[in-house]
């Protein structure tokens, strides 16, 4: 699949991999901080931005989705960033295409789940879905319109923005969603999947980001880590939450570049 994607700064590839419901320019921030002295990478996943849609969503096919973009970049090796399910498709790709792989970062995700998956859901993946599915966008007139619609369903406001982001219209010119709804619903399952961890995992330098108030941070996180990946470097970022590049840029970039710099 050929990825819609931006670039930033010229040097050592860095391909930084957004989450669910998110896109390239989620990330334009970070990019832009990290684009000294590196060439960085902003792909839409498949199913996100602009992207083209799928009905397969899993992350062998993201996997091999960053492959292609690589071969199709010419990049023979690249520094691998992921936040969330962008984490989980790094390591799914590390395992894949170990070679491929200089240095990898997972932002606030484990390879495996220590807590109910009903818990994520109540983090609004699957309930957020279903809103969004019953939502008749192009019977809406306006974003106007969608956008007290949105406001009316859900409260946080992150999440209003997140959404809307997500909005865009047609040729006939009315609104649409970007993310592909329905084929992320249908594997929503595949997307709490572990990964299992191996050799390949091990014998890559590897940065593993947690905001303290994440659900994604607890102790049997941290013990499955040390134990799986004996090398692993481990960095919690104080007040962060799971949106580290949001409300936590400064913390994160400064953890990624010191990282990158040793």
């Amino acid at each position: 699949m050929k990825l819609y994607f931006r670039t930033f700064g010229n040097g050592t590839p860095i391909i930084i991999l957004h989450g669910l419901f998110g896109m390239s320019d989620n990330w334009i921030p970070v990019a832009k901080i990290l684009a000294e002295g590196n060439k960085v990478f902003l792909p839409d996943l498949r199913n996100h931005g602009k992207s083209p849609h799928s009905s397969v969503h899993t992350y062998q096919s993201m996997s091999s989705d960053i492959y292609e973009f690589m071969q199709d970049n010419s990049l023979e090796k690249a520094i691998l960033i992921g936040h969330s399910m962008g984490g989980k498709t790094v390591l799914q790709f590390v395992s894949d295409f170990p070679d491929k792989a200089e240095k990898y970062i997972i932002i606030d995700v484990s390879p495996k789940l220590f807590f109910d998956k009903n818990y994520v859901s109540e983090l609004f993946h699957e309930e957020l879905l279903k809103k969004l599915i019953d939502i008749k966008i192009q019977l809406m007139r306006n974003r106007t319109d969608l956008s007290h619609h949105i406001q009316s369903e859900f409260k946080d406001k992150f999440i209003q923005n997140l959404i809307e982001k997500n909005v865009t219209k047609d040729n006939e010119n009315k609104l649409k969603w970007k993310l592909n709804l329905s084929a992320l619903h249908a594997n929503l399952n595949n997307l709490f999947e572990d990964i299992e961890l191996s050799e390949n995992h091990r014998n890559i330098d590897t940065l593993f980001i947690f905001g303290s108030l994440s659900a994604y941070y607890n102790n049997s996180v941290l013990n499955y880590l040390k134990q799986e990946l004996p090398e692993v470097q481990i960095k919690k970022i104080e007040g962060g939450n799971h949106y580290l590049h949001v409300n936590k840029i400064d913390e994160l970039t400064n953890e990624i570049q010191e990282f990158l710099n040793h």
